[in-house]
């Protein structure tokens, strides 16, 4: 071995020794774990919002007003103008064309002459001759309540009762049937004041039964504590045909 030989082996053992020496002495990488941190929490400055102006309120529109018709000052009436006389008699248009026996004076107006002479024939108007002595007139109907009633008026059937001649034949041949409603007052004596029609199936048995009610139908009147009273009661009268 020559001397450089040796010279390389000795630098090449003080290398590896100076890096193991160098190992050796440095210090270990430990595991880091968590690690507290320490923070500094400030509260913000608190923002104040100033309020919102009140909404303005605005006046309603005024209402629109109708606009002004052209307005002309009034006019003096003229000087030295007749007023229009009256020509009595009737007006162009109440008039027709065509032969007639009947002729009338054509004027512009319709009413009658004061200041002309009266026809002969015709006769002045006579006032309506006073009531005669101790004449009254027609007592208003006042039906008692139904409060007062303690019997109530009783139908007289056979009075009451429609012959069937009178039945109308058309509405006989149609099969007509029903019942008229009426409204009937009945005075203290069981008479038939009035009679007014309700309903009913058809205008002519329904007024056939009205004026039937009023002139021939009877009553036995209603009672009260006191006696007679006169009363309104509601009668049906059934329409049947005879077979």
């Amino acid at each position: 071995m020559t001397r450089d030989d040796l010279n390389g082996v000795l630098v090449a053992a003080l290398v590896h020794m100076l890096l193991a020496f160098a190992m050796l002495m440095a210090p270990k990488r430990l595991h880091k774990g968590p690690q507290w941190v320490e923070v500094d929490v400030r509260k913000a400055k608190e923002v104040v919002t100033p309020p919102l102006p009140p909404p303005e309120v605005k006046a309603p529109p005024p209402p629109p007003t109708a606009p002004v018709p052209n307005q002309e000052p009034p006019k003096e009436p003229p000087k030295n103008v007749e007023p229009v006389k009256p020509i009595f008699g009737l007006t162009d248009s109440s008039t027709t064309t065509g032969d007639s026996s009947f002729s009338v004076q054509t004027g512009n107006t319709t009413i009658a002459d004061p200041h002309a002479p009266r026809p002969k024939d015709v006769k002045p108007v006579q006032p309506l001759p006073a009531a005669p002595a101790g004449y009254a007139p027609a007592p208003v109907f006042k039906a008692a309540s139904p409060l007062e009633i303690t019997e109530e008026a009783q139908t007289d059937e056979s009075a009451c009762q429609i012959p069937d001649r009178l039945y109308p034949e058309e509405l006989r041949e149609q099969g007509l049937e029903g019942d008229t409603q009426l409204k009937v007052q009945i005075d203290a004596t069981g008479k038939v004041i009035n009679a007014r029609i309700l309903r009913g199936p058809h205008k002519t048995l329904d007024e056939l039964a009205r004026m039937w009610m009023k002139t021939h139908c009877r009553f036995k009147p209603a009672k009260s504590n006191k006696g007679p009273i006169p009363v309104e009661i509601v009668y049906t009268y059934h329409w049947e045909i005879a077979r």
